[in-house]
């Protein structure tokens, strides 16, 4: 894929003020696991209904030579049908998005460790690097092949010292920060170019963004600066935290610029604190809150269509081993 030199977006920031609504109980759920694994995030979904994610497997020895790592899959879902997804040669593959011609971004890894990008087309593979980068992910991409993710400029374990989000559009590459943020991550993008993503303020808590970069791209909001780009700031009406960094650590937007999300209650933030993280969706100016029923550890919103169904992970510590699950959430007709 070519690459260019990087545009940098300077925006104006705003924060959004909304409503809560209780919990939602008339929707319904489905989990998803992938056959014989012990881990399942589903990361989005298309128009259509096809479901793309990761899978962690289980195997009774060590992995064979050449074959990927335990935990390395990405997964196609479509109907009832999987199918696995492993970039050529890569330790291990995840699959983070998909368009309505079932065109999927994603990452993998080098055996030696280093990120790359990459958008999977018609049955072909190509890498994505932002140029200079020592690690890119891709996390979105929309109908226009618009594509969104993550780059970072030194190696390191998350959170990456110096992350930025970014865009890949018809061939150029542009670079996302939240103005005065440590990290900035770009998770998907929908038709009409609206960006959501999260961001990292100097507090040390995590923030979820929309970015509107065009005139009229977030008429809902009506939070556009006087020039074109403009950065809204959206927390869960009384979270401790929004968008932590748990069960995948992304969400989604839909055309109508629904979003999906997790948010954390109260500290600790964490996938084993029971009752502290839950799916939130953001639609028409009111936030719902949503737990898989069941469910009394984690839930987390990853992904939201044109139809408002949802897809996400969540755990439950009842589960033998921890077991973490993909689900499918409808709502109400």
């Amino acid at each position: 894929m070519r690459r260019q030199l990087a545009v940098y977006l300077v925006a104006f920031s705003s924060v959004l003020v909304v409503s809560a609504k209780t919990p939602a109980t008339d929707a319904t759920f489905t989990t998803i696991d992938v056959p014989g694994a012990i881990v399942t995030f589903a990361n989005d979904i298309s128009p259509a209904g096809d479901i793309v994610g990761r899978y962690i497997e289980s195997l009774p020895g060590p992995p064979r030579p050449g074959s990927p790592v335990p935990g390395g899959h990405g997964f196609l879902l479509t109907g009832d049908r999987f199918t696995s997804i492993d970039f050529p040669a890569a330790s291990f593959t995840i699959a983070y998005g998909i368009d309505s011609r079932r065109n999927i971004v994603g990452s993998y890894n080098d055996p030696d460790g280093t990120s790359h990008g990459f958008l999977l087309s018609g049955g072909v593979f190509s890498s994505i690097d932002f140029p200079g980068a020592r690690g890119t992910v891709a996390l979105g991409i929309n109908p226009r092949g618009d594509i969104v993710g993550t780059y970072t400029e030194t190696i390191g374990q998350y959170p990456w010292p110096k992350s930025h989000g970014f865009l890949l559009s018809r061939g150029v590459f542009s670079s996302i920060d939240f103005p005065g943020a440590l990290i900035t991550t770009a998770w998907k993008i929908n038709p009409a170019g609206q960006i959501v993503g999260r961001y990292k303020s100097l507090d040390g808590k995590f923030h979820i963004y929309l970015l509107c970069r065009q005139q009229g791209e977030c008429p809902e909001t009506g939070q556009l600066s006087p020039g074109n780009e403009s950065f809204t700031s959206i927390d869960f009406p009384g979270a401790f935290e929004t968008a932590t960094g748990v069960l995948g650590s992304v969400g989604g937007i839909n055309p109508r610029g629904d979003v999906a999300g997790l948010y954390c209650s109260a500290p600790p933030c964490l996938i084993s604190a029971a009752g502290h993280l839950h799916g939130f969706v953001l639609s028409g100016g009111e936030f719902t809150s949503f737990d898989f029923p069941g469910s009394v550890s984690a839930t987390a919103a990853t992904g939201i269509n044109p139809r408002g169904d949802i897809v996400g992970a969540y755990r439950d510590p009842r589960d033998p081993g921890g077991k973490v699950h993909g689900y499918l959430r409808r709502p109400a007709q």
